[in-house]
C-alpha cells in the first residue's frame, strides 16, 4: 500500500499569514494586473507577424505619419477621392498665364478676319435670296400673255403655244411680229372700200350690162398673195436661220433670268460706237491744236531773244 502524505500548501500559507494593512509599502493603485500567459504569448507573435493587437481601438489609429517606400505619406482612399474633387472643381483657378508672341496673335487675328468674312458673306447671300424671291413673286403677280405661233422651218412645221410674261424677251418679240402683220390687215381693210366708190360712180354713169361685161373681161388672178395667206392662216410663214436664232435666244434669255444683267452690261450699239470714237477724236485734236499752239509760242520767243 503507498502512502499518501498531505503536503502543505506553501502559497495559502503564505496568502492567509501575509496582511495588507500592516504592510507599510503597499499601495493600492499601483496593483500588478497579471494576465493570461498564452494571451500574451498570442500578442507578441501577432506584433511579429504584422497584427494589430486587439485591444487597441479604431478611434486611436493614426496614418498620418505613415511613409510609403517612395518617401511621401500613403493616401488612404477617402483622401485620394477627396484631392480628386478639390483638383476637379478647383482646376483653372491656379493657372499661369504667360506672355503670347506676335506670330500666335497674328494667326488669331487672321483667324478672326476670315470668319468676319465668312459671316459677311452669309449675310449677302442671304440678302441676294431674298432679293431673288422678291423678284419671283414680283414675276408671279406680274401680267402674261399667251404665245400662238406656227412657222415652218428646216421642212417641219412647228406649233408653239406657251404663256411667258409680258415683259420678257420672248413677248416683246412675239408683240412686235403681231403688229408687222396688223399692217397688211389694214390695207386689206382699205382696198374694199375704194373699190366701192369706183362701183358706185360706175353704176351712177354706166348700166349694169356694161359692168357685167367689165366684170367677165377681167382675168383672174393667177395665185392669191403671199401676205393674204399667211394672214388666213393657210400657208405657214417660213422662218430663216437668223429669225429662229433671234427666237431661240428670247427663250433662252427669258430661261435663264439675264435680261436685267444684259441691260446693266449693254454698250449700246453700233451709232453709240461711232459716236464714242468720233468724241475720242475730237478729244485728241484739240489736245494736239493746243500743243501746236506752246510749241509755235516758244519757237517765237526764242526768235525774239
Amino acid at each position: 500500500m503507498v502512502e499518501e502524505h498531505n503536503i502543505p500548501n506553501v502559497e495559502e500559507e503564505h496568502d492567509s499569514s501575509y496582511d495588507e494593512e500592516d504592510d507599510e509599502d503597499f499601495d493600492p493603485t499601483k496593483v500588478e494586473v497579471v494576465g493570461n500567459s498564452d494571451e500574451d504569448e498570442d500578442d507578441l507573435d501577432g506584433y511579429r507577424d504584422g497584427e494589430v493587437p486587439k485591444d487597441v481601438s479604431k478611434s486611436k489609429r493614426d496614418y498620418s505619419a505613415i511613409e510609403s517606400d517612395a518617401g511621401g505619406l500613403i493616401k488612404t482612399r477617402r483622401a485620394r477621392l477627396l484631392e480628386e474633387s478639390l483638383s476637379k472643381t478647383h482646376k483653372y483657378e491656379h493657372l499661369e498665364t504667360s506672355n503670347v508672341s506676335e506670330s500666335i496673335r497674328s494667326v488669331w487675328d487672321d483667324l478672326k478676319n476670315t470668319s468676319l468674312q465668312r459671316l459677311d458673306m452669309n449675310r449677302r447671300n442671304d440678302t441676294i435670296m431674298g432679293e431673288s424671291s422678291k423678284k419671283e413673286n414680283a414675276a408671279l403677280d406680274e401680267e402674261t400673255i399667251w404665245i400662238e405661233r406656227s412657222y415652218k422651218f428646216a421642212g417641219q412645221v412647228v406649233n408653239e403655244r406657251k404663256k411667258v410674261l409680258k415683259s420678257s424677251a420672248e413677248a416683246k418679240e412675239y408683240l412686235n411680229s403681231l403688229k408687222f402683220q396688223k399692217q397688211p390687215d389694214s390695207v386689206k381693210k382699205a382696198e374694199p372700200k375704194s373699190t366701192d366708190v369706183k362701183n358706185i360712180e360706175q353704176t351712177k354713169t354706166k348700166s349694169k350690162s356694161d359692168e357685167i361685161l367689165k366684170l367677165n373681161l377681167r382675168r383672174p388672178l393667177k395665185r392669191p398673195p403671199i401676205l393674204e395667206q399667211i394672214i388666213a392662216g393657210s400657208l405657214k410663214p417660213k422662218l430663216t436661220t437668223l429669225e429662229k436664232s433671234k427666237l431661240d435666244w428670247a427663250t433662252f434669255v427669258d430661261k435663264e433670268g439675264i435680261t436685267d444683267e444684259l441691260q446693266s452690261h449693254n454698250k449700246d450699239g453700233y451709232l453709240a460706237k461711232q459716236d464714242f470714237l468720233s468724241r475720242v477724236e475730237s478729244v485728241k485734236d484739240e489736245k494736239y491744236k493746243d500743243f501746236r499752239k506752246k510749241q509755235l509760242a516758244l519757237r517765237f520767243q526764242e526768235q525774239n531773244q
